[in-house]
């Protein structure tokens, strides 16, 4: 696994590029998706940007995080399925640790646009690179790479 300045610096690229912030945080660990090409990650996170289809709700970065680490543990068999207590514990760390670090894991309010003075907690480029600093962390400490 790379250094996560490099997954921040690729991420922060593709949200240059156009990607939204779900988009931008899976696709800067493609590498490590080796099963998904690039039009399939864009495909399955693109409904979620701005908050979940413009709705500012949770966070772009967070839920395509979570669908990261989700390809990451998930076994994918429904029937004998002994991941997803794990993969759950996993997204919900990812949360936790968001939260706490940008006091917030609400679009809206990160953008500071559900507040009456409108200042932002973070910038969407902020927000990308803690989920991605995140996502690194939860990585190694789960041995996933």
């Amino acid at each position: 696994m790379k250094t996560v300045d490099y997954y921040q610096e690729k991420a922060q690229s593709l949200h240059n590029e156009g990607y939204n912030c779900a988009q931008s945080a899976l696709i800067a660990y493609e590498e490590l998706l080796p099963d998904f090409d690039r039009p399939t990650l864009v495909r399955i996170s693109e409904g979620l940007g701005a908050g979940i289809g413009g709705h500012k709700g949770t966070c772009g970065a967070i839920t395509g995080s979570a669908i990261l680490l989700s390809l990451l543990t998930a076994s994918g068999d429904v029937e004998h399925n002994l991941s997803k207590q794990k993969t759950y514990e996993l997204a919900g760390t990812l949360v936790n640790r968001f939260e706490e670090t940008c006091g917030s894991t609400t679009c809206a309010t990160l953008r500071g646009e559900d507040k009456e003075n409108g200042e932002p907690l973070l910038s969407c480029a902020q927000c990308i690179n803690h989920a991605i600093a995140i996502s690194a962390d939860l990585i190694k400490e789960q041995h996933l790479q």
